[in-house]
């Protein structure tokens, strides 16, 4: 089908230098995926994996404890969703009680940032949660009036409002994978910082965790290990989905006007062709109004 569509087009193959895919074994499979198929074609082209893909499967993880308090989320909100009558009753209690929504979110597993949202959503509504609960479904009320599982609840709905506010930047038409691996890089060097906040009983990073043991009048050591070894673990899922975000010997590619020619990496001819571009001072008044997304595609 997809070379049927290049043909149709009157496209070809040779001019294709990269494709990028899920990692799926049916796409990647070294027999009979797409993208063998594809390099039978051109055996030049590049395969890679999907940044954001990549980012939601390190996203992925979670300990048993605070897995545990997922469940718990997504079987509220199911009882809640279940049927229109509790959802209508559910959004009255809401009104009646004068919060900012009125009903909650269905999880997703094939939507990236949609356990973010269900958990921020349920934190927002804990409290017309629990009196909802209270009546309807005693025994999901009782983890409401737990305040160290609420604990729980508010850094996983810090934590994945992290992760989605990661993804979201990732994304756009003028997205590059450098400016991606600088993201990935900058989230991994905050959860180092943010480790060593937590070892010293800092949580400002976390808001709603943070508002929520002031609150109370809670401290974090209860929680501290399951916290630390979750973001350890989520950094070692990062390093592990993201073992090429050196993009240092690209960095021609972000600014060919001021980078180290020695440094490129590129072949005799290239780096030739580089210098000249390079030494082209319209070309770098125009660099400096597109930025290299835009620059690129047209520099002759």
């Amino acid at each position: 089908m997809l070379d049927t569509f290049m043909v149709e087009e009157q496209l070809s193959w040779e001019k294709c230098v990269s494709v990028c895919t899920d990692g799926a074994a049916a796409v990647t499979g070294h027999r009979r995926g797409v993208v063998t198929r594809i390099k039978a074609a051109n055996p030049k082209i590049a395969a890679t994996h999907c940044m954001l893909h990549r980012q939601a499967l390190a996203s992925k993880s979670v300990p048993p404890d605070l897995h545990n308090v997922l469940e718990v989320v997504v079987a509220a909100v199911n009882f809640v969703k279940s049927r229109s009558l509790k959802s209508r009753l559910f959004a009255k209690l809401c009104t009646e009680m004068g919060a900012a929504h009125d009903r909650l979110l269905f999880h997703s597993e094939v939507r990236w940032l949609s356990r973010g949202k269900v958990l921020e959503r349920v934190f927002e509504l804990r409290r017309e949660l629990h009196e909802f609960l209270k009546e309807h479904k005693p025994d999901l009320e009782l983890f409401f009036s737990d305040q160290q599982w609420m604990a729980k609840l508010a850094y996983l709905a810090d934590i994945f409002s992290c992760l989605n506010g990661l993804n979201l930047s990732i994304q756009g038409c003028y997205s590059t994978i450098l400016e991606a691996s600088d993201k990935i890089n900058a989230f991994r060097r905050k959860i180092d910082l943010w480790v060593h906040k937590l070892q010293r009983g800092i949580t400002d990073m976390f808001p709603n965790l943070s508002e929520f043991l002031d609150t109370n009048g809670m401290g974090v050591d209860f929680m501290l290990n399951t916290i630390t070894s979750h973001l350890i673990s989520l950094n070692e899922h990062f390093s592990h989905c993201f073992p090429d975000t050196d993009m240092e010997k690209y960095d021609w590619v972000r600014d060919p006007f001021s980078c180290d020619m020695i440094a490129s990496g590129l072949s005799g001819k290239a780096e030739d062709e580089l210098l000249e571009l390079s030494s082209d001072c319209t070309l770098r008044m125009r660099f400096n109004q597109q930025g290299p997304a835009e620059f690129w595609p047209t520099a002759e």
